[in-house]
């Protein structure tokens, strides 16, 4: 059992919370940085993705069970008096909070990046991979729960209470960040024709993928400075490390999987537009009527159907075939007559 009044110990998990924390804030700073880079439309790498993935998320599943009976068992005894307990579903439920205020992280990020989303899409990309990065968030709060908040004898409320607020903190300065831009990306000061082009902008789904796989990266980070300054513990944190790795793949595995969904639906939202007509910038044409494709002067008419849909320009050379035809009966016509009247 370790001797947390040691001062060597209480040192070196000062610096183990210290590591953490840099880590965290480094989180900050790159979504400042990140929605700055995607704004200027530079960033356009893609991140690879292995099915193998998926086995490993499957495990983590499997051990979900186990985290909910460790966390039940934790609040129900082993505490010296009732203040204790008290004290720690306070803090568990502070957790709670700032991990569903780490949902709104997704949520914000979808709504303030990708300008042409709704607020059905915004919910959409909710349900599909900020629930997942809530679970994940989730389990690593409660593996660093099961190794830090538990021991057994006496009720540790200090070190307790500085593993919880640490995320609730974090959690709360991150929403206010986004909160901010978002603001500025609605106000009247924020010049949209500085955005790149919405054809080419990535699709949400992309920019959520590649926070999340960034996100445990960064969190993950944090951990190997953790470990490798507290030693000392006999729960290593070999096991929040594994939380950040299995965390980082159950959002990669989400967010993969739900951006081929959403492609999958642009591409039939599209493809059925396109069977359907066109848009209003096909049936409008920068040329003047009267200007060739080439640029030089034509007959009037015979120009702006280059510019038309080809069922409109189908339905004009139709129409123009009649007339032609027409015209040349009318000449034909004439010609006899004037036949029969020399005759």
């Amino acid at each position: 059992m370790v001797n947390w009044t040691d001062p060597n110990v209480i040192q070196q998990s000062v610096q183990a919370e210290f590591g953490s924390l840099v880590g965290q804030f480094s989180i900050i700073i790159y979504e400042i940085l990140n929605t700055l880079w995607f704004e200027t439309g530079l960033l356009t790498r893609k991140i690879p993705f292995r099915w193998p993935f998926l086995l490993v998320v499957a495990g983590r599943w499997l051990l979900l069970p186990a985290y909910i009976l460790g966390i039940i068992s934790l609040s129900e005894g082993n505490y010296t008096g009732p203040q204790c307990q008290i004290i720690f579903r306070v803090e568990s439920a502070i957790v709670g909070l700032a991990q569903i205020s780490g949902t709104s992280i997704f949520s914000l990020r979808c709504w303030s990046i990708y300008e042409r989303g709704t607020l059905g899409k915004a919910v959409r990309s909710y349900l599909l991979v900020a629930t997942m990065g809530w679970i994940a968030l989730w389990m690593y709060s409660a593996g660093v729960g099961l190794d830090a908040t538990y021991e057994g004898k006496t009720c540790i409320v200090t070190r307790a209470g500085r593993i919880t607020w640490s995320p609730f903190l974090y959690a709360l300065v991150y929403d206010l960040t986004l909160v901010l831009l978002l603001c500025y990306r609605l106000s009247p000061y924020c010049d949209r024709r500085d955005i790149i082009d919405p054809g080419q902008k990535p699709s949400y789904m992309t920019l959520l993928f590649r926070q999340g796989v960034l996100y445990y990266l960064a969190a993950t980070a944090a951990s190997i400075w953790a470990m490798a300054w507290f030693w000392a513990n006999p729960n290593p944190p070999m096991s929040n490390f594994g939380a950040n790795i299995d965390s980082l793949v159950v959002v990669i595995s989400a967010s993969k999987a739900s951006l081929s969904f959403i492609k999958r639906s642009i591409r039939g939202h599209n493809g059925s537009r396109l069977l359907s007509g066109s848009s209003s910038n096909e049936l409008s044409s920068s040329r003047p009527v009267g200007m060739d494709f080439l640029g030089g002067q034509s007959g009037g008419p015979q120009a702006s159907t280059s510019a038309l849909p080809i069922h409109m320009v189908q339905n004009t050379v139709t129409t123009r075939s009649q007339t032609n035809e027409s015209g040349g009966n009318d000449q034909k016509s004439d010609i006899s007559l004037e036949v029969l009247r020399r005759s």
